[in-house]
């Protein structure tokens, strides 16, 4: 079976495989690496590939939900450290809640940007012999003095279809001696044919395109007439349910865009979508963005502010899907008077839309609507 096409429009730079790619750049990590549904599933198998099971690991408590579901199912207990205004990790407030059951510390890069305080975790984890997990979900494209992030753990992870068009997927990586990249983890890998679901994402986004919807459309129809075993699950707000529909191997679809995606063009668009919001935002004193300089390298996930009064932030913006609140904490974290700060940034902060399809154009006309 042919592969789905690929709707055509200015924010998708499609290339031939033998060019540059955004599978170029994570074979160019030089890093073991294999392929998941997501990172939450990459999360589970580094935890399985570091024997973590039956042991504590510490994560900073500024995450979502979702994050801990791996670690209840393979009873691994959640210890979370404290983060700072800036976003920068508490190594202190780390290292004191530690102890002989602790296996493993989780680094976490916000938005695309290097988390701060990386050499210190990594110098606390050498210091108490713990294995460090980074945690690149937020931008795969991202670097930091020139290496990718997710690549500095004994094993870390990134997630594809958060700045990627692509349906799902992650990549795991492999950096230590503490980890067999050759170990059998059920759970990796790429699916060996398009499904029904892969079909579903290309006519979504052929039909949100501007221009032909045409064999993208046509491909979607043969295929649902010729059948597929594969249910289409749309996804849901509830983190156990959309972690249980994750374990699977990622796509095919996915697998195939990664060799047809200029990471530059992504990075750049992002980029300059990220600094319009900046330029717009930052100097109005009812907004406080947590990053004042966009470093060499960063490719952002959304654009982060603090509001005064983040409900009216998003409802100024009509109604656009990719603006919202971030993140709901877990239990542990949320309502907990030890996070206070935590749970005040979490009730404030707003992810504004600087994703790849966007213009500096299409930021002015969003930002108008907050003035």
């Amino acid at each position: 079976m042919s592969p789905p096409s690929f709707p055509r429009r200015r924010p998708w730079p499609l290339l031939p495989p033998s060019r540059r790619s955004v599978q170029s750049v994570v074979d160019g990590s030089r890093v073991p690496y294999r392929f998941c549904s997501s990172s939450k599933i990459a999360l589970r198998s580094a935890l399985v590939a570091l024997d973590c099971p039956g042991t504590n690991v510490l994560l900073p408590s500024y995450l979502p939900p979702g994050v801990v579901e791996p670690l209840h199912e393979l009873d691994v207990e959640p210890r979370f450290y404290r983060v700072a205004d800036d976003l920068s990790a508490d190594v202190a407030d780390a290292e004191a809640r530690l102890d002989d059951e602790t296996s493993a510390i989780v680094v976490v890069h916000y938005f695309g940007f290097p988390q701060p305080r990386l050499d210190e975790i990594a110098a606390l984890a050498d210091r108490h012999d713990l294995a460090l997990i980074d945690n690149n979900s937020h931008s795969t494209l991202s670097r930091r003095d020139g290496r990718l992030l997710g690549t500095f753990g004994d094993v870390g992870f990134t997630s594809l279809h958060k700045t990627l068009p692509v349906p799902d997927g992650a990549v795991l990586y492999f950096n230590s001696s503490r980890v067999d990249p050759t170990e059998r983890l059920p759970l990796t890998g790429v699916r060996d044919r398009y499904t029904c679901a892969d079909y579903r994402y290309c006519a979504g986004a052929a039909f949100s395109a501007t221009g032909s919807v045409g064999e993208a459309a046509l491909e979607f129809v043969d295929h649902l007439c010729n059948g597929d075993d594969t249910p289409y699950l749309p996804p849901s707000d509830d983190p156990v349910g959309e972690y249980q529909r994750s374990k699977v191997r990622m796509s095919k679809l996915s697998s195939t865009a990664l060799t047809r995606i200029d990471p530059v063009a992504v990075t750049v668009n992002r980029r300059a979508a990220f600094a319009r919001w900046h330029h717009h935002l930052a100097g109005d004193d009812r907004f406080a963005p947590p990053f004042e300089h966009l470093p060499t390298g960063v490719c952002p996930w959304f654009y982060p502010v603090v509001a005064d009064d983040p409900a009216a932030l998003v409802d100024s913006l009509g109604g656009v899907a990719s603006a919202f609140a971030w993140p709901t904490l877990p239990s542990g974290v949320e309502g907990n008077p030890e996070y206070r700060a935590e749970n005040e940034r979490a009730r404030r902060l707003v992810l504004l839309p600087a994703h790849q399809d966007m213009t500096p154009a299409d930021v002015d006309r969003l930002a108008a609507r907050v003035r």
